[in-house]
């Protein structure tokens, strides 16, 4: 996996998922396993929640993101180190 920027947001998923977004061909089954970072912070100390992409997609969890990602482009930030 790699790290894209969508709309400023920072998720992990495969190419092939990447292309899928930038098509607007998303279903549940392609974003399987793709995962967004949602930054946190815990008194004063920040952290990271990792949720799943469909769940911010779908506005189950954390829809202030989703609005960030509507119509936007997923720009590679870093390639996976570790390719399979």
């Amino acid at each position: 996996m790699a790290t894209y920027e969508i709309g400023g947001v920072c998720v992990s998923m495969t190419e092939d998922q990447a292309a899928t977004w930038n098509r607007g061909d998303l279903t549940d089954e392609a974003m399987a396993g793709a995962t967004v970072s949602i930054p946190r912070r815990s008194r004063d100390l920040p952290y990271e929640d990792v949720v799943p992409l469909a769940a911010v997609v779908n506005k189950d969890l954390e829809g202030m993101y989703s609005r960030y990602m509507e119509g936007m482009p997923a720009n590679l930030t870093r390639e996976d180190p570790y390719p399979i």
